[in-house]
């Protein structure tokens, strides 16, 4: 927490959790290497890494905690595992540079305002077939133009389910 000159940093594959806020504030955070042993990863864990661009989360990752990435304002590229099922509150809030993202087929529930002003998101590809549950605001802050895509014999549900203008099917 608050260590702002590390870089890099490779976890060791003995690891299988990363506690709440364990990176958060490592402002100079740009490389990060986590293994697929790690199953959990807490709230906040990098929050406000403003250097961080790129992630690739763990094959068995379930979870993307309440603020996990929030304030990540250079992020970019975050890679999800197929077995996420639920996006936290404020997950992704303030990244700036995050322009795609693609939500895993089995996600059920993205929280409140998960990407609240991520203000150069354009397309969010969305997999699940039944919508996941929606939190208030979870796409606020997002540019004019902003559209998610969703599974073509979805549309309809997605429609009825919230932000109607937002959807497209793919």
């Amino acid at each position: 927490y608050d260590c702002k000159n590390i870089k890099k940093i490779i976890i060791p594959d003995s690891v299988t959790s990363i506690g709440s806020n364990a990176f958060m504030y490592n402002i100079m955070l740009s490389d990060i290497s986590i293994p697929d042993s790690v199953i959990a990863i807490g709230e906040g864990a990098f929050s406000y890494c403003g250097e961080l661009e790129s992630i690739i989360l763990p094959k068995r990752l379930q979870n993307i905690a309440n603020y996990t990435f929030s304030g990540c304002e250079r992020l970019s590229c975050v890679v999800m595992p197929e077995y996420i099922t639920t996006i936290g509150d404020w997950a992704f809030n303030n990244c700036f540079k995050l322009k795609t993202i693609t939500i895993p087929e089995n996600v059920i529930s993205i929280g409140a305002e998960a990407f609240n002003n991520c203000n150069s998101l354009m397309m969010v590809f969305c997999k699940p077939t039944t919508p996941p549950i929606f939190g208030a605001c979870q796409f606020e802050g997002c540019p004019e133009g902003f559209v998610i895509y969703v599974p073509h014999k979805s549309l309809e549900a997605y429609l009825h389910a919230t932000e109607k203008s937002k959807y497209a099917d793919n």
